[in-house]
């Protein structure tokens, strides 16, 4: 008796079983490929989400430092106290935690129309700050705390 070939439909199955094990091993490089570009991607979104985090908390101590010369500048100008004008004078010459936070930002700046809004918000800030120096100065020269030279 002849063995006979098992055939499916006109295709062996042997040339079928080697045919799904190659489709299956492409399959499995495809998935490999993606997984590893996805694991690269969601390594970078950490470190972006990281930074993301960071400048946001630089942008909060900004505002708060911003606010708080402000502040500081109001109540000398309202009680006429001189620790307060001290304070403020303490924050931009010694603590400079706006400036700290605004450099972390500069740091960061990856995106040039951000870096643009970041040097426009510098300098409104910077002209809020002639102002605030202009009412500590008016202040002080009216109690006769500055003297006026010529």
């Amino acid at each position: 008796m002849k063995k006979e070939k098992r055939k499916w439909n006109g295709i062996r199955i042997t040339a079928f079983n080697a045919l799904m094990i190659a489709l299956s091993a492409v399959l499995y490089i495809c998935l490999l490929k993606a997984t590893t570009y996805t694991i690269k991607n969601y390594e970078q979104l950490i470190v972006l989400n990281d930074d993301h985090m960071q400048l946001e908390e630089a942008a909060r101590t900004v505002l708060k430092a911003s606010d708080y010369l402000t502040e500081q500048v109001r109540l000398y100008v309202q009680t006429q106290d001189e620790s307060y004008a001290w304070e403020y004078f303490e924050e931009t010459s010694i603590t400079k935690s706006r400036e700290k936070a605004l450099e972390l930002m500069r740091r960061h700046s990856i995106i040039p129309s951000k870096e643009v809004s970041l040097t426009q918000a510098v300098n409104k800030s910077n002209e809020l700050m002639v102002r605030e120096l202009y009412a500590i100065a008016l202040v002080a020269s009216a109690k006769g705390h500055v003297g006026t030279t010529a």
